[in-house]
């Protein structure tokens, strides 16, 4: 499936793009996450969440979307 990733924060800077769309095999989170680790050693060297319509997604929650936001942690208090 096509899957358009929009990178947020510093993520842009490194991806040096703020979006790009990949043709995946993956359906669930934690499947996109093994998959892109091994299509870019930046996404293995950096820490990053998964969101989907407003929504972190991780482990086997299914991707309903075919936009996956891609950002750094949260910090702050």
């Amino acid at each position: 499936m096509k899957l358009t990733l929009k990178y947020h924060g510093r993520l842009t800077e490194l991806f040096g793009k703020k979006e790009e769309t990949i043709t995946v095999t993956s359906n669930t989170a934690e499947a996109l996450k093994q998959e892109l680790e091994g299509l870019d050693i930046r996404f293995r060297e950096n820490v990053y969440q998964l969101a989907q319509n407003n929504k972190i997604i991780k482990g086997n929650e299914i991707l309903t979307a075919f936009d996956v936001d891609i950002f750094p942690p949260f910090s702050g208090g």
